[in-house]
């Protein structure tokens, strides 16, 4: 059903745009002004559900990982729960962009480049996925590009290694990327795991 959504999504941002004009991609992504705008907080939750309309592998990527990883936690953890933390990873990943981008980032340039930066995607909650997969099965194989068939645990400190190395780059392009995104699903995802969390309890 999620991928069902993501690919709906994605083709009414397709069919509905007029020129270079991608009015509802505008509506549903964060924006680096979003934190201090109330009004579009549901941007937090709505831009884990847009891609890029530049290309079809953001979306393809994203909804393969989706399938492979988030079926095993479904079963796992249940329909339910694994719903619950994919959202929460997605909202928390927003947050933390939103805030980053217009308190920090948005101090490297001018004040008007708060409106034209964005992120989306659903690159907190994949990632979420992806890594609770390799922490509950860590003996599982991963066929990494495809070809290189690899230990999950292997494929999970790849992971926590790209996210930590790319949120301290002082690269102002990379931070303008979302990279805090994967790096809040990385975290948030190491605590749900050590800590035995399960929302579906609270």
């Amino acid at each position: 059903r999620l991928i069902v959504i993501n690919v709906v999504i994605f083709l009414a941002d397709w069919i509905t745009a007029s020129g270079g004009d991608h009015w509802l991609f505008q509506r549903l992504a964060v924006h680096g002004d979003t934190v201090v705008r109330p009004l579009q907080w549901y941007q937090f939750l709505t831009a884990g559900f847009m891609h890029s309309h530049q290309g079809l592998w953001h979306i393809l990527g994203n909804m393969f990982a989706l399938y492979v990883f988030g079926k095993a936690i479904e079963e796992k953890l249940g329909g339910k729960e694994m719903l619950r933390l994919y959202l929460i990873a997605i909202v928390l990943g927003n947050i933390v962009w939103g805030l980053r981008q217009y308190f920090l980032v948005g101090s490297f340039g001018k004040p008007d480049d708060l409106a034209f930066a964005t992120t989306f995607g659903a690159s907190a909650g994949v990632t979420t996925l992806t890594l609770l997969f390799c922490l509950y099965f860590p003996r599982a194989t991963i066929n990494l590009f495809f070809v290189i068939p690899v230990p999950a645990w292997i494929v999970g400190i790849l992971i926590i290694v790209g996210d930590l190395s790319g949120v301290m780059s002082q690269d102002r392009e990379l931070l303008h990327a979302g990279l805090d995104n994967y790096a809040v699903g990385c975290l948030f995802t190491l605590a749900y795991w050590y800590f035995g969390w399960n929302f579906g309890r609270l």
